[in-house]
């Protein structure tokens, strides 16, 4: 075996020599090249057997049992397939500890058998299972011995990266992977195979990168372990485990380095990080209930407040430039000081785009908003309303000369957030009385319509006062004010 792959590889260096013309496809794209590339990447992974000789083999192994022979006395052909019985248990009859003590028996004296239970062991992992513990140390012990072929290759990858160490194997393969420029890693474990690469040891080492990765993201090569963990958990710009465990730890693994009172991320790791989760799991703020599910609070909530951020910039700078042009751009630039304070603050729990149709279109080229904002229905299609809510508060914050309203997130008017459509008497229904602002004696309560932008100051005063009053929030005009 060992030399068919030398043979192999030395047909694959012919074929890079090859000269290259613009009427010959990419060498990815090329069929020889996808062929080699698979038979190099399978030749020593072991079939599972199909399910009707699994059948086959469990009906034997339960007549032997019955019979009271010993399992290791089976024919080798049982004993192979049985490899494939030992997980995960099931109710189904068949004495595992015998059976793992039968085939454990004969791996001295068959190499293919041993072959076979490497397999098994890598896709069936679980770091729960103390029986891989066990299998894992015989493993090794049977390694040690002199080796050829493909047995060799894996005693080398276990003497240098500990692989069956079911313990510390996952957690050190972990390690390497996020020191790892060159991204050859798997390969050179031979883990890159499709049945390994996603196989309950890759489950394991993903759930410790995962663990691993906010303290070494925090670190200068930021970037550099950013791109290392997403190549591995998205080879080919595809999840390698989309299940909901797996996706919530990479989630708490790429937010978790910037939770709490730790330093937030520049801009660019900000958006990196983002427009990769939001890829791969979708808007929090909308796919919540599935990919999101496993995810921490904490987590959820700081990519919402990201994103957040990043609504309020395009509401501001994009659809700002339609207010500009009616001669609002002192007015516009005050609302998006009072607006940034509160996001500086920390207050802003979710915020919204509802666009009209000249503003979607402004923003449809933009990469960060993933088409994450609802359309409004409006006869001005330059309209358009960012909703942000605050604690129990929500808002209704609208271009052109539109009034600021407010209700009660519990609030049978308020508008719902994260809706694709919206008609504009949604958005426009009586809500709360914005309150006077201390000191303003001079000023009467607003009416359940909202309060107009016309006056500098006074609209600001008025939401602070609000904030206050129902949510503890103290806003001082210095933090509002246009700088």
């Amino acid at each position: 075996m060992s030399t068919l792959l030398a043979e192999l590889e030395k047909l694959k260096a012919l074929v890079e020599t090859m000269p290259r013309k613009r009427i010959v496809p990419r060498e990815q794209d090329r069929p020889t090249f996808k062929a080699l590339t698979h038979v190099l990447k399978t030749w020593d992974v072991t079939a599972r057997p199909t399910e009707d000789r699994l059948v086959r083999t469990r009906r034997e192994i339960l007549a032997a049992q019955r019979s009271g022979r010993p399992l290791k006395n089976l024919p080798p052909a049982v004993l192979r397939d049985g490899i494939w019985l030992l997980w995960p248990a099931a109710k189904d009859g068949i004495d595992r500890d015998a059976l793992q003590i039968a085939i454990l028996d004969r791996l001295g004296n068959n190499k293919g058998l041993l072959r076979r239970l490497v397999d098994a062991w890598l896709i069936a992992f679980d770091p729960d299972d103390d029986t891989f513990v066990a299998v894992g140390r015989q493993i090794d012990r049977h390694l040690a011995a002199p080796q050829a072929g493909l047995l060799a290759y894996w005693k080398e990858a276990h003497k240098s990266y500990d692989i069956f160490d079911a313990v510390a194997g996952p957690g050190r393969i972990a390690d390497r992977l996020l020191k790892d420029s060159s991204g050859r890693l798997l390969a050179a474990c031979r883990l890159d195979a499709p049945a390994r690469a996603s196989s309950g040891y890759l489950r394991a080492v993903h759930y410790r990168l995962s663990a691993a990765l906010p303290q070494s993201i925090r670190g200068d090569q930021t970037v550099d372990h950013f791109e290392r963990a997403t190549r591995f958990y998205a080879p080919e710009g595809k999840l390698r485990f989309d299940e909901p465990g797996p996706n919530g730890a990479m989630a708490d693994g790429l937010v978790g380095a910037w939770l709490g009172g730790q330093r937030q991320p520049s801009d660019r790791m900000r958006d990196m990080v983002l427009s990769f989760l939001r890829q791969h799991l979708g808007d929090p703020r909308v796919d919540h209930q599935h990919r999101w599910a496993r995810a921490s609070a904490e987590t959820r909530q700081r990519v919402r407040t990201w994103l957040s951020a990043l609504s309020l910039d395009a509401f501001f700078n994009v659809v700002g430039r339609f207010a500009g042009n009616a001669g609002m751009g002192e007015q516009w630039a005050a609302r998006q000081a009072f607006w940034s304070a509160c996001l500086k603050g920390g207050h802003i729990t979710d915020s919204w785009l509802v666009l009209g149709e000249n503003a979607a279109r402004a923003v449809s080229d933009r990469e960060e908003l993933r088409g994450s904002y609802g359309r409004l229905r409006d006869t001005d299609a330059n309209r358009s309303v960012l909703l942000i809510q605050i604690g129990e508060l929500v808002f209704s914050e609208w271009t052109y000369n539109g009034k600021l309203r407010a209700w009660r997130s519990g609030s049978k008017a308020a508008p719902r957030l994260f809706r694709s459509r919206y008609d504009r008497s949604e958005v426009i229904g009586e809500g709360l009385q914005f309150p006077v602002p201390q000191g303003r004696s001079d000023l009467r309560a607003s009416g359940p319509d909202g309060i107009s932008h016309a006056h500098p100051g006074v609209w600001q005063g008025r939401t602070a006062a609000l904030l206050l009053r129902d949510e503890g929030i103290i806003l001082r005009p210095t933090e509002w004010r246009v700088r």
